[in-house]
């Protein structure tokens, strides 16, 4: 598969239109769907966002930090912390009285596994 991105086009992430008709270029032309052809260029297993509603998020995010403190952290925009093979987000909702999880991995084992170890530490399953 080739994604064309015409060199005098560099400007292309910025135009939605230009996004939008390379995509449908790209499409006719590999006579696929998207689905297909975003397979052939996944490396990760991400899960959907995972919702919680609980009653205590800054204490939460506190437990969850401290859990996995081995990792690499960053709180600009919640808890993100990155494994070589991992990495996961933990952040309050800014709209609603949500906790909301994002986890990414290199399987879906793995994928799976620390989304299940997260979602014992908050103390519930979350919605999708």
């Amino acid at each position: 598969m080739r994604w064309d991105y015409p060199s005098d086009k560099f400007h292309i992430t910025d135009n939605g239109d230009l996004t939008m008709l390379t995509m449908i270029r790209t499409l006719l032309s590999e006579k696929a769907k998207l689905s297909e052809l975003a397979k052939s260029i996944q490396r990760y297993f991400h899960s959907p966002e995972i919702n919680f509603k609980v009653s205590d998020i800054p204490g939460i995010i506190a437990r969850v930090k401290a859990q996995y403190q081995g990792g690499e952290i960053n709180e600009l925009d919640g808890l993100r912390i990155d494994y070589p093979d991992w990495w996961f987000n933990l952040r309050a909702s800014q709209t609603e009285p949500l906790l909301r999880l994002n986890v990414e991995a290199n399987t879906y084992d793995q994928l799976q596994k620390k989304t299940n170890d997260i979602e014992d530490l908050i103390g519930s399953k979350g919605t999708t």
